[in-house]
């Protein structure tokens, strides 16, 4: 993945979590994420199905998943594809202890 991609995928990760866990109203929140993904729906999935499969795994953090479920949904994140994959890793990642979503890290 480029580093710009990286790079975006993080902000949208990160701001991704923050609208998930600050009660954000869920409009505001669907507006943010679009605004900073663009059209670069990819990422947004990947980092979406990343924070759920994460939550998941360890869910110390209902509601943030539920906000975070909600989120997808809203967004209209297709609940297959990069989404899906991010999910997987993610979940099987922090099962195991580790951290990444991201293939090869």
């Amino acid at each position: 993945m480029p580093d710009r991609d990286r790079i975006l995928a993080a902000k949208i990760g990160g701001t991704a979590r923050r609208l998930a866990t600050t009660g954000v109203p869920q409009a505001d929140a669907v507006t943010q994420l679009r605004a900073l993904a663009g059209d670069r729906t990819d990422l947004l999935a990947s980092e979406l199905g990343a924070i759920l499969g994460g939550y998941l795994a360890r869910p110390i953090y209902a509601e943030a998943l539920a906000t975070a479920h909600l989120l997808a949904v809203a967004i209209g994140v297709p609940e297959t594809g990069p989404m899906t994959e991010a999910f997987d890793r993610a979940r099987d990642a922090a099962t195991r202890g580790g951290y990444s979503h991201r293939p090869g890290t």
